[in-house]
């Protein structure tokens, strides 16, 4: 692993998005502009990523301007197709949500897809991307003004974290934990057969307040299951069902059952019950 200084003052910019300029001289070809570079460094980048080779990202600076004729850019998705990378990735970098305001925020853009896990996150999508991806072993460190970022050439967000990021109104559950089993196909720690997760897992000291991750009335079918963490970390399976109901159901396992105290609606935020009690 390897520490890279990224000093955004020495990054070029691009302008706009036109790759080419005409060139006056009767004959030569067109001038490349630093969109037309950027663009070829991308596809040699995912040729790269393709191949499995090594290589070091590079990076660019853009000032969103709204009033750029040769692409408008309204959000950042339709920011994200213009360069060709993910969106969550320039997201990541920049600590960005769904409903930022992009107009006159000067952005910092990779020439690589892939993702930059901040080890300093500051939202939900930044905690679970570094609770899945980061590695102390792994991939190099780029520091970027002071931010550091653990980049993943391969990897995209997960369905989990994409919940979190383009639903606004959820947040993480838990302050300090960390993740245990992703959404998706797997093999039960309870049954051993493979099934469905409908859901994370999430171990937390004992103790620790668990938030509500969206406002509604919060679920109170408990069940008690075989704890997997040693005492006296606790684990809370969350089943984030925010496609179906507007509230976000919590189950929990630990040591004992001692009920959840709950009642009532609950805010996104508002704690309503601690792990292990």
């Amino acid at each position: 692993m390897q520490e890279i200084q990224i000093d955004t003052d020495s990054l070029q910019t691009i302008p706009d998005f036109k790759p080419f300029r005409r060139n006056e001289k009767r004959g030569e070809p067109p001038i490349l502009l630093p969109f037309g570079q950027y663009m070829k460094e991308v596809e040699a980048n995912n040729e790269n990523i393709n191949g499995q080779r090594n290589f070091q990202p590079g990076f660019y600076l853009y000032t969103v301007n709204a009033d750029d004729t040769s692409l408008p850019v309204k959000d950042l998705i339709s920011l994200a197709a213009r360069f060709t990378i993910p969106y969550e990735e320039i997201a990541l970098l920049n600590d960005l949500t769904p409903n930022d305001k992009l107009e006159g925020q000067t952005l910092i853009i990779p020439n690589a897809a892939g993702l930059f896990v901040p080890l300093s996150p500051k939202n939900s999508l930044a905690t679970l991307v570094k609770k899945r991806l980061y590695n102390p072993d792994g991939g190099n460190i780029y520091i970027i003004d002071g931010e550091p970022f653990q980049y993943h050439p391969t990897e995209r967000i997960t369905p989990t974290e994409r919940a979190f990021f383009l639903d606004t109104n959820l947040r993480m559950p838990l302050d300090n934990s960390v993740l245990t089993s992703h959404y998706g196909k797997r093999v039960s720690p309870i049954t051993g057969r493979e099934h469905l997760h409908q859901g994370i897992d999430l171990a937390a000291p004992e103790g620790s307040k668990v938030f509500a991750c969206q406002a509604g009335m919060p679920d109170r079918r408990l069940r008690l299951c075989r704890c997997i963490a040693a005492v006296p970390w606790h684990h809370l399976l969350l089943n984030v069902s925010y496609h179906f109901k507007k509230h976000s159901s919590i189950k929990k396992s630990a040591a004992k059952d001692t009920g959840c105290h709950c009642e009532g609606r609950k805010a996104c935020g508002n704690p309503f019950f601690h792990a292990g009690r």
